[in-house]
């Protein structure tokens, strides 16, 4: 079984790598609606927590006036991957593959006991 990222999370990794470097400081963030359209998601609460820990590392406040929006107050640059640090991607197919090489040790020791 396969634990999918909440979408809370995606969001909030859309909102670092593709929003957030794009904008000035006192731009806005994409609205709520703009925010549950792309990912699908009609609660509200997903996309305020997905906005909260932008918030809470000051990247992001509330403004209030003449709209209840979110802009950036300090400038955001994603970070850089380490050279020579695995993905995500490339640590799951590493996983992948070793929990097959397991799987087929384990069957072969399997047949090895019952011809014994």
């Amino acid at each position: 079984m396969t634990r999918t990222e909440p979408v809370h999370r995606k969001i909030t990794a859309y909102l670092r790598e593709e929003v957030l470097p794009q904008l000035k400081v006192g731009e806005e963030l994409p609205t709520i609606g703009a925010l549950g359209n792309l990912f699908d998601v009609g609660g509200v609460q997903t996309v305020r927590d997905a906005i909260q820990p932008l918030k809470d590392e000051g990247f992001v406040e509330t403004r209030m006036a003449p709209t209840r929006r979110w802009v950036l107050v300090k400038p955001y640059t994603a970070p850089q991957p380490v050279p020579g640090a695995q993905t995500l991607d490339q640590l799951r197919e590493s996983l992948v593959a070793a929990q097959t090489a397991v799987a087929a040790s384990l069957a072969l020791v399997d047949t090895l006991r019952k011809a014994a």
